[in-house]
């Protein structure tokens, strides 16, 4: 008889892998050693997120058309191939095309991973423990990402390609985590017109008078979010700071994310889904003291920020696993990232823009202002449409 709650401590174990990045904290610093701009560090980064919206959907239909197991096992080959051709590049179109295959590795895994636990919980007849599991799950993602940002740092005084050196074996790591999965059973659709079921699925999603805001609501909250993780870089240097402090506060902000998922579904009972979503518009708040004041004191807004972002993110994946079935749910749940990685390739390149042709305190203070904006209009399209 197979054990398919084994799963779940090899979910765990994925996420801290995935998660292992020692190239995050001193991935600006490289960019710049190699001669890029702040324009183009958001715009290879935007590259990573613009892939993914081509690869999110696509690749999520093919976890429900093959199998979570296997389309999760494609991923972790493709995870250290692109952090490979990272190792060993000097140039900003290297860099892109890196990204490229680390979209697509996110892309297989993105909503995959999900919808093999939720599907996984179904099958034991324990699918309340859902959000509970996304809340552990994000802290071992957390957990990964903050040990790996205080090694990278260290690492990184010997050389800043150092890390990326020893992170390609670290992510082989998830090849054997991936095959040791179990795929669980799921209600499968015979499909033969693949384009018309994409579409349909994703007119599902957008059209939803729910889940559509839910996703536009959390993918503003992510595109922001995933810029000003790449641009508080720019924020500690402005105040002094030396790339030895980068991996600390990330590895700090890493730790708070992982408490804010973990606690995600104790503050939503405590004060309610609607109060939870509007905590949200704190993260605007804090870009715009962040552009207004220039001080090492500001770190707490990041940090703040990082407990938020965690917050957000089992939420979401509870509220859309809830409203789909599960023959298109990796398919709606990639579509959501979609939204994400549009929002992103917006956003990421017009603060890059702006710091360059302006300033650092003029991009903090327009991307704050236009993600209260944004945020002030989907709450009201999300209560409009009783969906909290």
């Amino acid at each position: 008889m197979r054990d398919i709650g084994s799963n779940i401590p090899k979910m765990y174990w994925l996420r801290f892998f995935t998660s292992f990045w020692l190239i995050v904290p001193v991935l600006i610093p490289f960019y710049q050693a190699n001669g890029l701009s702040a324009s183009q560090v958001f715009i290879v980064q935007s590259i990573f997120n613009l892939a993914m919206v081509l690869f999110d959907v696509p690749t999520g239909y093919i976890s429900d058309i093959i199998g979570r197991r296997r389309t999760i096992i494609i991923a972790s080959f493709a995870m250290p191939a692109g952090l490979a051709i990272y190792a060993f590049s000097h140039s900003f179109l290297a860099f892109a095309a890196a990204e490229i295959v680390l979209a697509f590795s996110w892309g297989l895994r993105s909503g995959t991973d999900s919808a093999l636990v939720y599907e996984t919980l179904l099958e034991e007849e324990r699918k309340d423990e859902f959000r509970k599991f996304e809340g552990r799950a994000a802290f071992f993602e957390r957990f990964g990402d903050a040990t790996a940002a205080i090694l990278g740092s260290a690492i990184a005084i010997i050389s800043l390609r150092m890390p990326f050196y020893i992170n390609v074996f670290t992510g082989m790591a998830l090849i054997p985590i991936a095959f040791m999965l179990l795929e669980p059973k799921r209600d499968k659709v015979v499909k033969h017109d693949h384009l018309k079921e994409i579409l349909k699925a994703v007119k599902y999603a957008v059209s939803h008078p729910q889940v559509g805001p839910l996703m536009l609501y959390f993918s503003i909250i992510f595109a922001v979010s995933i810029t000003c993780v790449w641009s508080y870089y720019f924020y500690y240097k402005s105040i002094g700071l030396s790339v030895g402090w980068f991996g600390i506060i990330h590895a700090g902000f890493g730790i708070l994310s992982g408490l804010g998922s973990m606690q995600a579904h104790r503050i939503e009972a405590k004060i309610g889904r609607k109060t939870t979503l509007y905590l949200m518009l704190i993260i605007g708040m804090n870009l715009i003291l962040l552009g207004l004041i220039k001080s090492v004191f500001m770190i707490a807004a990041v940090l703040v920020n990082g407990f938020l972002l965690g917050l957000a993110w089992p939420l979401l994946n509870d509220y859309i696993n809830k409203l789909v079935n599960s023959d298109i749910r990796a398919t709606v749940l990639s579509t959501a990232s979609m939204g994400r990685g549009l929002f992103f390739g917006l956003f990421a390149p017009a603060f890059g823009f702006v710091t360059d042709k302006f300033s650092l305190s003029c991009a903090f203070l327009s991307i704050g202002y236009v993600y209260i904006g944004a945020l002030m209009f989907t709450l009201w399209l999300l209560n409009r449409n009783k969906a909290i």
